[in-house]
């Protein structure tokens, strides 16, 4: 059962000045799966001045609006059982035979005088044959109108999340830099993130036994990805071969400084000795951070070139 007290204190962590809390509370409101969120992680994936804390937020909107399109169609699916179970019980006896043919009796068509009963078994068994045939009428068109229904209601819920996946596409696409200045902006931002990784290294190796249950739960200690669009054969990226050269060593130096992390804590929380000066992988972070260093000289220095940006991405 969902705590609402837990979730009204996230909602209100979402405004903390720590961007460490609020990407928390972000992750932990998204696996609540609960839609009626949907509004606070897309104000947060909109306006919030950390870059990492609006991409989570962005992740975990896009998250429960696939849970809603889904609950969505399944409120349909219960519906359309509902209306049958309701169709199903109303079916009876059709009226076509139970009112008189003739309300006036002089409309009532002759017969002859003498009675024959094997007729009037006859004329009974040829309207009980009538009667039901009607039925089999009725009940056929009710179990076409009720396929129909189900098609009608199956086309707008695949139709709902087609246009749930489009958008989320579009977005993704859109996303994308659109100029010099976006671009630079967009890399600055993952600089960002690269300088919070070699932070929370250089943290966690300053001290001696090493932290492994601290370490391990730092959202920030994954190595950041290059983002998609980024790279020297990208639009308005031409002259920046050497910063991402630099930023591919910064990258290497701490993937392998948490390959060797990873080695030495297994599964465990608790804190542990390095077995050798050699096993700590601190020198690598040391050479991470000078690398990065000339790494965001170089941007900076891109940013300050004038650069012709009429040429089309």
């Amino acid at each position: 059962m969902v705590d609402r007290k837990r979730i009204k204190q996230l909602v209100a962590q979402l405004q903390s000045e720590s961007a460490k809390e609020r990407y928390v509370a972000v992750v932990e409101l998204g696996r609540t799966k609960q839609t009626a969120l949907i509004p606070h992680l897309d104000k947060v994936a909109t306006l919030d001045d950390n870059p990492k804390v609006r991409k989570v937020a962005y992740q975990a909107t896009q998250f429960l609006k696939k849970i809603k399109a889904e609950e969505d169609r399944q409120r349909h699916l219960a519906q359309l059982q509902a209306l049958d179970s309701e169709d199903d019980a109303a079916v009876g006896e059709t009226s076509l035979f139970s009112e008189p043919l003739y309300e006036d009796p002089d409309q009532r068509p002759e017969v002859e005088s003498t009675w024959s009963y094997q007729q009037t078994l006859k004329s009974k068994d040829e309207a009980a044959t009538a009667r039901k045939a009607a039925r089999e009428r009725a009940a056929k068109r009710k179990r076409r109108r009720r396929r129909l229904r189900l098609i009608f209601l199956l086309a707008v819920a695949t139709l709902a999340l087609a246009v749930v996946a489009s958008l989320v596409v579009n977005e993704e696409e859109n996303d994308d830099p659109q100029s010099r200045e976006e671009v630079i902006d967009g890399l600055e931002d993952w600089n960002n993130d690269v300088a919070l990784t070699i932070g929370v290294y250089n943290t966690a190796l300053a001290t001696d036994p090493f932290d492994c249950g601290q370490f391990r739960d730092d959202p920030d200690a994954d190595v950041p990805e290059r983002p998609d669009w980024a790279g020297p054969d990208k639009a308005y990226q031409e002259d920046l071969e050497a910063y991402f050269e630099q930023m591919d060593t910064v990258r290497e130096n701490l993937t392998e400084a948490r390959r060797r992390i990873d080695l030495h804590c297994g599964e465990a929380d608790g804190v542990r000795q390095w077995p050798s000066a050699e096993a700590n992988p601190k020198p690598l972070v040391d050479q991470a951070r000078a690398d990065f260093a000339m790494a965001r000289n170089l941007l900076s220095e891109a940013r300050r070139a004038p650069q012709d940006e009429t040429v089309e991405p």
